[in-house]
């Protein structure tokens, strides 16, 4: 078994044991690993997440000497713009190639979502919401000046 092979399976093992049920191993052949995560800003707190993104990870033979491939998408969160962070990821990987390098993209991940982790509101809720915010005087004075 090559330096590459054993880092590979070392990385998987502790990823295993840190995301748990959030991490799916999609294949594992010598020439080839694929696995997804799970990111969500606050694991463990449902009620505080309101967005979520799957991380997919594949390398072969060379990593972690070479970069792995990196794919993310959305998981929850209307508006979760992932475009720009796949690039970041990407050039992450690059920079980091050398070394296992997977758990700090998930975190890198992770501060992103909590940096957009924003309640979707839809359009009703929001004209019910900026209606409460009216003042009781507007309103009083615009009923007394329409039964005049």
């Amino acid at each position: 078994m090559n330096s590459n092979t054993i880092d590979q399976q070392l990385e998987i093992e502790s990823l295993k044991a840190i995301y748990s049920n959030d991490f799916t191993l999609l294949a594992s052949q010598p020439d080839t690993r694929h696995f997804q995560l799970l990111i969500e800003p606050f694991p463990g707190e449902p009620e505080k997440n309101h967005c979520a993104a799957v991380l997919a990870i594949s390398y072969g033979k060379s990593y972690p000497t070479e970069p792995p491939n990196v794919d993310i998408w959305k998981e929850k969160g209307e508006s979760l713009d992932l475009t720009t962070l796949k690039q970041e990821l990407i050039s992450q990987a690059e920079s980091l190639k050398g070394g296992v390098m997977v758990f700090i993209l998930a975190d890198y991940v992770q501060q992103h979502l909590i940096a957009h982790n924003h309640k979707s509101v839809s359009f009703y809720e929001q004209m019910i919401e900026n209606r409460n915010k009216v003042s009781p005087s507007i309103i009083s004075s615009s009923i007394t000046s329409s039964s005049s």
